[in-house]
């Protein structure tokens, strides 16, 4: 029986099991990526293939998720696989929310975060999804893979 070996075995072939194989691989080391199913099924797709690293506190953590997101568009490119860096837009139909979403636009830079608040007739300018009736606003992040 043939044996093979690799410096180290990545269980997952989503976006974190295949972006650390790229970055290892790229180190120099043997990989191995074992992956469960012959299609994608698991957390990537259940995130609409949406990379944006929100929710990280500020400073190190939010750092770090930015430089995945980047290892993840170098995968992309190297498999010469396209992908599209438009921003998200999220929108709000209620006061409270858009209080909240509005006070994020302010502290956002500060956060290393780049977004802006929109009013309802530059969210439905922006977007042809977008159910008018009721519309606020929304914060639309502009920070793109690089």
């Amino acid at each position: 029986m043939a044996r093979h070996t690799a410096d180290v075995a990545i269980i997952g072939a989503g976006i974190l099991g295949v972006t650390h194989a790229y970055a290892l691989a790229q180190k120099g080391r043997s990989v191995v990526v074992f992956e469960r199913s012959p299609q994608a099924a698991g957390a990537s797709v259940r995130n609409f293939g949406m990379i944006w690293p929100i929710g990280q506190p500020a400073g190190r953590m939010h750092a770090m998720a930015l430089r995945s997101r980047g290892l993840w568009g170098e995968v992309l490119t190297a498999a010469g696989l396209s992908y599209f860096s438009t921003g998200s837009l999220h929108v709000v139909y209620r006061d409270a929310e858009a209080a909240v979403a509005r006070e994020f636009c302010e502290v956002a830079p500060k956060l290393c975060y780049s977004c802006e608040w929109l009013n309802a007739a530059d969210v439905l300018a922006r977007s042809q999804a977008v159910l008018p009736d009721g519309l606020l606003g929304a914060t639309w992040s502009t920070t793109e893979i690089t």
